[in-house]
């Protein structure tokens, strides 16, 4: 397999497939510094990562899941392996199909998360339990940080959505959600 794949100072716009805009097999991959607009994918619209990587300084605007058979598509970002590091990506404007529900990163079971430094402003979705992230319950009992973020003014049922083991904790603090309301 190949590693060490760096996708840098890129527009990638208008593209549709499985993936519309990125789709990458390979262990340390680095997506930095590029605008992802406008795609539509089946699965995602923006990245499909399956082994992880790290994907920074990024804008994700307007891309959309097209999948109406599973809920495993996101708009923005899909990772099912490895470790995502996420940071200081702007995500706007993203719109899974009502089947898909995440609006921005999709977490799989296999993966790990540190999200840090984004923002996350304007997803939409018409769906019942639509969210911006989805973190799955990991089957390696490792859940990685979610820090730091902007996630506020979407139009989703949740801002980040859960779905792990009671005993496992996904650190979330210091997020901003657009309410110091701590019922919202």
């Amino acid at each position: 397999s190949i590693n060490n794949t760096i996708i840098n100072n890129n527009v990638i716009d208008g593209n549709s497939g499985q993936a519309g805009g990125i789709s990458s097999f390979t262990q340390n991959c680095l997506i930095d510094g590029n605008t992802i607009q406008n795609n539509q994918g089946r699965s995602v619209g923006g990245i499909l990562l399956i082994s992880g990587g790290t994907v920074s300084n990024n804008s994700f605007q307007n891309n959309k899941s097209t999948s109406q058979t599973t809920s495993y598509g996101a708009a923005s970002l899909v990772t099912d392996g490895g470790i995502l590091n996420l940071t200081n990506n702007t995500f706007t404007g993203n719109d899974p199909a009502s089947f898909s529900l995440t609006t921005a990163i999709y977490v799989g079971t296999k993966g790990n998360c540190n999200i840090t430094n984004n923002t996350f402003t304007g997803q939409q979705t018409t769906a019942d339990s639509g969210r911006v992230i989805y973190v799955a319950n990991s089957q390696y009992g490792t859940y990685g940080v979610i820090n730091n973020n902007n996630i506020s003014n979407n139009t989703t049922q949740y801002s980040l959505y859960y779905d792990g083991n009671s005993g496992n904790t996904l650190d979330a603090t210091n997020n901003w959600w657009g309410t110091t309301n701590a019922s919202e």
